[in-house]
């Protein structure tokens, strides 16, 4: 009895010593409300399984990549396998193509479209960190005329218009060309009888010609989607139309020219309202006294706020780039002189051919006599620093027959005579702002046998390019490069 009295009275000591929660542990004190809920939920928690990322459904991680963009997109890819694994499908590149250049990306050229967007499309292969030239598939066709005037090229269509060296004084007829661009196949041959054409244009379904016979000839595409092109109206100018722009607000730019080709005055022509055009004479003030020889539109559209023009000054003979915007009282808002002698360039220096580029840039070859038996420059001004005393120049290693601009590349056609025969070779070649002393020889041909070797300025080459490739005449002949992948 006292072995037990005393085992009890030491467990009451010790009982009294323990916390609470000991107390609950050993089972030796009630638990509480609050308590019993605490640890009901431990144990519910405990039960329930663990939370866990779920993976994202491969449709939303291309929306998603797509709404990012190629670079984001690409970045986006080391965040984990999934994700590398969507910057690898190849319909995703294919939208960026499509997005970046719409119809005119070339998707049926280039088996991977990862490839085609790194490659711009095909203008800037690289490979392994190294710039190579573009490749181009060339096919040539023979026109029934044997100098062409103008060219135009699209996604769509090719336009050319050609006539025969003697109808230009004889007068008979000329020929516009509507050339597939995928057969180089020719859909369809408008004949204009009795003038000479000298230039054309491309609208949405229509194009336009303009001729030695002071008219402006608007066609429009047939209905229900055919192939075909209907005449629909024409104006008669005061002079010969030399050159034409269409622009967004639906109105033709047109540059009128004597029967010597001297420059004679400028036309807005609204084709809904062809019976109200207005006229800019050649030397009034309006036009600050100079005589417009070309117009261009820019690559981001041709509008009347943004017309560019080389004229020239008949006081002292030299040529400038000026900019019009057509809807002020005073058109010309820059004047931008590009052939003064202070320059170091020789009297007569012209400016032709004159293009616009894109970002209010306008480039110029530099044309005179003695341009013949030396290199070919291409002066480029920028009206958005036209108080600049230099122009930045581009330089080819043969005369210039012809060129146009693509993003921030010069393309010219180069001629160049071949030693011991009457030919010429011609080459494409693209200088670009990296490197303005050099050009890169794209293509080149040998230009057939059709006659005696003819200078500069008795020979006519037109040059006209697109994301799909470029399109050349040179005397009876158009030729075609299309881009193709140069590491098939």
């Amino acid at each position: 009895g006292g072995i037990k009295g005393g085992t009890q009275v030491v467990l009451q000591r010790q009982h009294r010593k323990m916390g609470p929660c000991r107390k609950r542990c050993l089972g030796l004190a009630p638990m509480q409300s609050s308590d019993c809920a605490a640890a009901a939920g431990t144990e519910v928690r405990q039960r329930e399984p663990q939370q866990q990322w779920l993976p994202v459904p491969q449709d939303v991680r291309l929306l998603v990549s797509q709404y990012l963009g190629p670079a984001a997109a690409a970045q986006l890819a080391g965040a984990s396998r999934d994700s590398h694994s969507v910057i690898l499908c190849e319909w995703l590149w294919h939208f960026f193509c499509q997005a970046r250049w719409q119809r005119s990306a070339n998707v049926c050229v280039y088996k991977s479209m990862k490839d085609l967007y790194r490659d711009s499309n095909g203008w800037y292969p690289h490979r392994d960190g190294h710039a190579a030239p573009p490749s181009f598939e060339v096919h040539s066709m023979e026109l029934g005329a044997s100098l062409t005037m103008d060219l135009r090229m699209t996604d769509e269509e090719i336009v050319a218009v050609s006539t025969d060296a003697s109808s230009r004084s004889s007068g008979r007829c000329s020929h516009a060309y509507i050339v597939d661009p995928t057969t180089f196949a020719t859909r369809e041959s408008i004949e204009v009888r009795g003038t000479a054409i000298n230039c054309c244009d491309l609208g949405p379904d229509l194009f336009f010609l303009g001729g030695d016979d002071c008219r402006v000839r608007t066609y429009r595409r047939g209905a229900s989607g055919g192939t075909g092109y209907m005449p629909v109206v024409e104006h008669v100018c005061a002079s010969q139309v030399n050159d034409l722009r269409l622009t967004r607000e639906r109105a033709l730019v047109v540059v009128r020219t004597h029967a010597d080709r001297q420059p004679a005055g400028l036309d807005i022509l609204p084709l809904e309202r062809l019976d109200q055009p207005m006229s800019f004479p050649g030397g009034s003030r309006a036009m600050r006294g100079r005589f417009v020889h070309a117009v261009d539109g820019f690559e981001e559209g041709c509008s009347l706020g943004t017309i560019a023009c080389s004229g020239e000054d008949p006081m002292t003979g030299t040529y400038s780039a000026m900019l019009f915007d057509f809807r002020r009282s005073m058109p010309c808002v820059a004047d931008i002189p590009m052939t003064h002698q202070r320059r170091g360039y020789p009297v007569d220096t012209r400016l032709w051919p004159f293009r616009a580029g894109r970002e209010h840039k306008v480039y110029a070859n530099l044309w005179h006599d003695e341009v013949w038996h030396g290199q070919g420059t291409v002066a480029m001004a920028d009206f958005r620093y036209a108080a600049a005393d230099q122009c930045v120049c581009f330089q080819f290693p043969s005369p210039i027959d012809d060129f146009r601009c693509c993003g921030d590349a010069v393309y010219a056609v180069c001629a160049e005579p071949v030693a011991s025969t009457q030919r010429l070779k011609l080459s494409v070649q693209r200088s670009t702002p990296a490197r303005p002393a050099t050009a890169d020889c794209l293509c080149a041909l040998l230009e057939p046998p059709d006659g005696p070797l003819q200078s500069a300025d008795e020979r006519l080459t037109v040059l006209s390019l697109c994301q799909r490739g470029f399109v050349m005449s040179h005397g009876k002949h158009l030729s075609m490069g299309c881009v193709v992948d140069p590491w098939r």
